[in-house]
């Protein structure tokens, strides 16, 4: 076999090797970044705040404020956010404020109950 063949197609197998691990590379998950922090604004009630920005992978879609009051009947969330992962994130930081169960949730959107199924689960 002449070696600049040999040469050619060792060139090709190592391009193809690097172009299809960087095309693999692309497809993984951002890491999650993203921290709620509580801001409490009356007694018994408090807000998170999203980022004034849009939606990207980067900032997870936190683009939006939500909040939430701790009544004696349980807790009141007013939008979970935009994502069953931030509505997690959402639930963790009111359970460091109180042990007491949501009881309601009003929401801005129709989905918005939705994500707050899927995060108790």
């Amino acid at each position: 076999m002449n070696i600049r063949l040999i040469k050619k197609v060792i060139g090709i197998l190592m391009g193809s090797f690097i172009f299809f691990g960087n095309a693999y590379g692309q497809n993984t998950k951002p890491v999650d970044t993203i921290q709620l922090k509580s801001i409490q604004v009356a007694p018994h009630t408090y807000f998170v705040q999203g980022f004034a920005e849009m939606g990207s992978s980067t900032n997870q879609n936190f683009i939006s404020n939500a909040g939430f009051v701790v009544t004696p009947a349980g807790i009141v969330v007013v939008d979970a956010l935009g994502s069953p992962t931030l509505a997690q994130k959402l639930i963790a930081e009111i359970k460091k404020i109180t042990p007491k169960k949501i009881s309601r949730g009003d929401c801005e959107s129709l989905s918005c109950g939705s994500r707050l199924r899927i995060a108790r689960i």
